[in-house]
């Protein structure tokens, strides 16, 4: 068992560790039995490793995680300038953030010798308990604090301490669109205080050819599929789906799925289970929202940040962005 020891209010709850798995797959399942049938990739997760990153690899929708992590460890003294000057943080996650890019940023602030502390928050259990298991077997030494429960109700009592900086890391954006987006940021921003941070990522208005390689679609699938394979204990055959995405340019809004190419039945070992598909039935996977420099600039300052770092990726597809509360 995991004991949260501090004096924050009651809504801050208390981690439990449980070994099941049941959560993770029960928010698959549930999307098999939606109608449309959609997968949440955040739930794509093994003992190993993140499968939403393991997808990332390959999957131009997702290649943000990995480009973000190279835009902060590129960009070490930049970071380290923002922060010199503060005694301590508190590093603030919010959602499923990409493992690959905390740990960039962790690496930056204990080199630079700046004090710091990590507060992951989560509704998922399941997801705090791997991802603690995880930052420690890397950084042993680091102070985290896994909280479970609504992030906004969280947030608002961790900023009743005002005794350390807090830095939100935000990394919902991508699946929101403008307005979601914005009430998200204006909500972060009542909350903090002046001199607090937000970091968040943004995905940019780009090419369309860069997403509709079909050797990278092919890679997309097959990935996919064995990830659902492995952790459903099903038997999705990767011949019998397409891996299809529709990007509009002037919306930025992009939109993947998997289709089913005929009628057929995937047996669920795990709980003995068949989910049948129809014949050009499509499995909903993302909808993302891209956006470009302008639109991003005026989500700080609509609600009273000041944008001062901006970091992108070498194709300019992603950007990571700090924003400071005036």
């Amino acid at each position: 068992m995991y004991e949260f020891k501090d004096n924050f209010h009651n809504k801050l709850t208390p981690l439990i560790f449980d070994k099941s798995t049941h959560e993770r797959v029960n928010n698959i399942l549930k999307g098999f039995r939606h109608t449309p049938k959609h997968i949440d990739t955040n739930h794509l997760m093994n003992s190993n490793e993140s499968a939403y990153d393991s997808f990332s690899k390959v999957s131009p929708l997702n290649n943000l995680i990995y480009s973000k992590s190279k835009a902060i460890s590129s960009n070490r003294d930049a970071i380290k300038e923002l922060f010199t000057n503060e005694e301590k943080i508190r590093l603030i996650e919010i959602g499923n953030s990409s493992s690959l890019k905390v740990k960039s940023l962790i690496g930056i602030l204990q080199a630079s010798n700046i004090q710091f502390e990590i507060l992951p928050i989560s509704n998922s259990k399941t997801y705090l308990e791997y991802y603690l298991t995880m930052l420690w077997q890397q950084f042993p030494s680091i102070n985290i604090f896994p909280l479970a429960g609504n992030y906004i109700d969280i947030l608002t009592d961790l900023a009743s301490d005002n005794t350390s900086k807090l830095v939100v890391l935000s990394n919902p954006t991508a699946k929101q669109n403008r307005e979601e987006t914005a009430f998200q940021v204006e909500q972060i921003s009542k909350r903090l205080s002046a001199g607090d941070w937000i970091q968040i990522d943004f995905e940019l208005k780009s090419d369309p050819r860069h997403l509709s390689n079909e050797r990278t679609s092919c890679a997309c699938k097959d990935a996919l599929i064995n990830e659902l394979n492995e952790i459903l204990l099903g038997n999705f055959d990767a011949n019998c789906f397409i891996y299809y995405s529709n990007y509009c340019p002037q919306t930025g809004k992009l939109q993947t799925c998997l289709v089913s190419t005929k009628p057929q039945k995937v047996y669920l070992a795990i709980i003995n289970e068949t989910i049948s598909f129809k014949m050009w039935e499509c499995i909903s996977i993302d909808s993302i929202q891209k956006y470009d420099a302008e639109e991003i600039t005026n989500f700080a300052l609509n609600a009273g940040f000041i944008p001062r770092l901006t970091l992108y990726d070498y194709n300019r597809q992603n950007c990571c962005a700090f924003w400071q509360k005036v």
